[in-house]
């Protein structure tokens, strides 16, 4: 036996069955726009987020030679030259320790330096500001020794790398009692090693002759460790 339906009941079913059509085409479509605007947003460069300044990349050189908040004066035989007691502490231990405590230098505000060129103490001032040096090769000579005083360790690399770019076998007692003087272990180290594998070069030199005044220098050389050597 067939059933059939009235047509008041088939008109409905033809509407739920729109319904269901017209729904499915819409999630379809939306489904659709999502996974192109996804495509998009895949294909947009990414924005790399902003990283904070490291504190070691400040630039200080808009307070070199600055009165503002300046709280200390070095002077010199040609002048005073304005210093900030916390900068100077920040990068030189000696600093660090006449300010930790209660010498002339830190009760008074002053550094006396009677006996130094303005233009060579500035340009000191200038290394630990800014880590740079304006006509190292006029200054190195005498920056090597207050870079020494100081501790100012990179100073003193930059200074002597500048008087010694190279050992020579005319060059190398120079730069070991320079190297030595001024306690630059590791070039004193290679003066050393290239003296021991150059004697006999080296001993003819007229600096050869000024070792005499280094006896511990020539204990160093007749006995220095060189197990590192190849």
């Amino acid at each position: 036996m067939t059933l059939s339906c009235s047509p008041r009941c088939c008109a409905r079913r033809a509407a739920r069955r729109c319904l269901c059509e017209r729904d499915c085409a819409t999630a379809c479509d939306m489904a659709g726009e999502m996974t192109a605007r996804t495509s998009i947003e895949l294909l947009r460069p990414v924005q790399p987020c902003p990283s904070p300044k490291s504190s070691s990349t400040l630039d200080l050189s808009s307070l070199f030679e600055s009165v503002k908040l300046s709280d200390l004066v070095l002077q010199t035989k040609t002048g005073e030259l304005p210093a900030h007691k916390l900068v100077l502490s920040v990068k030189s231990n000696v600093f660090a320790k006449m300010f930790s405590h209660q010498f002339v230098e830190n009760t008074e505000n002053k550094i006396a330096l009677p006996h130094l060129d303005g233009a060579l103490v500035r340009e000191l001032l200038r290394f630990i500001y800014t880590n740079k040096v304006e006509n190292l090769p006029e200054f190195a000579p005498d920056l090597l020794p207050l870079a020494d005083q100081y501790e100012l360790g990179e100073l003193k690399q930059m200074c002597y790398a500048e008087l010694h770019p190279a050992l020579t076998v005319d060059t190398a007692v120079a730069a070991l009692i320079v190297a030595d003087t001024h306690h630059v272990p590791a070039a004193k180290r290679a003066a050393i090693r290239f003296i021991r594998r150059n004697y006999m070069e080296v001993r003819k030199t007229e600096d050869w002759k000024q070792l005499k005044d280094f006896p511990k220098l020539m204990a160093e050389l007749n006995f220095a460790d060189l197990s590192d050597e190849e």
